[in-house]
């Protein structure tokens, strides 16, 4: 269907070299085999890209894909997607939830100039979390890449906070940055002792409340009309094993959240409408901290104690 609608494939490189997602890997915890197969399915030719030397992002390229660098990045290279970017360009950025307790890849500065403020902490939403940690998130704004996610899920692993830079450019040109997905009200972020595994709460740098996940930002697009050749798009998410092999299929709605996001970036607002139908290869169920607290007062109180308070009426009005 795709192909009938827009009648030639456009062309999605992944950024290599510097310890990210491999999307021809077929290894099941960061592997993005299933992610490239995604984009496959949605008449997208994939590739991979190095920056290295003299390479420039190509001309064919109508989105690049940064999915969870684990190493340094070298500034030459982020120049050049800076460039790519200022070209009209299309980015989704998966940052790797490991570099918050290690050093910085450059990313995050680079995203600052784009309005984005990436956390070197972790978030936690303890009341929905699920066992092994992670966040099952379910208050999404009301962005067109989100909208049809409303009631459902989407499951991160332990996700860095993502939100629009403070004081960011109030300049009629500048990029207009947008919570997707945040944790509840009773989110957190810990920045304290992550390089040794056990992060905790510091006053000082850390918040509590409502905290975001992942944003959107345009630049140069006009509200109510489809984005022209010449502005830009990225979003940015706190994590990226999300969207590998294991998560991307079989936890809520990530498959649904990642090719929202692909039809928002390369602009296909025909693919935007809800949901589109999957096989169900098998059945699971997600459950919150919350969700299983409430199941089991409900499975050993409520379902046991109902037939005894029927059986006790029925007894009492046998006795009058």
């Amino acid at each position: 269907l795709a192909s009938l609608i827009e009648g030639r494939s456009q062309k999605v490189y992944f950024l290599q070299g510097h310890g990210e997602h491999d999307p021809n890997s077929i290894e099941t915890r960061f592997g993005y085999s299933q992610f490239a197969r995604l984009l496959q399915q949605k008449n997208i030719a994939v590739a991979t890209l190095r920056l290295l030397g003299d390479a420039e992002v190509p001309d064919d390229c109508q989105l690049l894909i940064v999915a969870g660098p684990r190493s340094r990045i070298d500034p030459s290279e982020l120049e050049k997607i800076d460039r790519y970017l200022g070209h009209g360009g299309r980015v989704l950025a998966l940052l790797s939830f490991y570099q918050s307790a290690y050093a910085p890849t450059g990313l995050e500065r680079f995203l600052a100039g784009w309005g984005v403020a990436v956390g070197d902490n972790l978030a936690f939403d303890p009341g929905h979390s699920v066992r092994g940690g992670g966040i099952v998130a379910t208050n999404f704004s009301n962005h067109p890449i989100v909208r049809p996610l409303r009631g459902h899920t989407v499951y991160f692993l332990v996700p860095r906070s993502v939100a629009p830079l403070r004081g960011g450019g109030t300049a009629g040109d500048a990029p207009k940055v947008e919570p997707l997905v945040s944790t509840s009200v009773g989110g957190r972020t810990e920045s304290e002792g992550l390089e040794t595994g056990m992060p905790k709460f510091n006053p000082a740098r850390d918040s509590r409340g409502v905290i975001p996940l992942a944003v959107a930002v345009d630049k140069g697009s006009i509200q109510g009309v489809a984005a022209d050749r010449d502005s830009t798009r990225l979003v940015v998410v706190g994590e990226s094993i999300f969207l590998a092999n294991e998560t991307i299929v079989k936890s809520a709605a990530n498959i649904e959240f990642a090719s929202l996001a692909v039809n928002w970036l390369l602009d296909r607002p025909q693919h935007l409408s809800g949901l589109a139908a999957r096989p169900i290869k098998e059945h699971s169920v997600l459950l919150s901290q919350s969700q299983l607290v409430q199941l089991r007062w409900i499975l050993l109180v409520v379902l046991p104690a109902s037939p005894l308070g029927l059986g006790l009426l029925v007894w009492l009005r046998r006795r009058r």
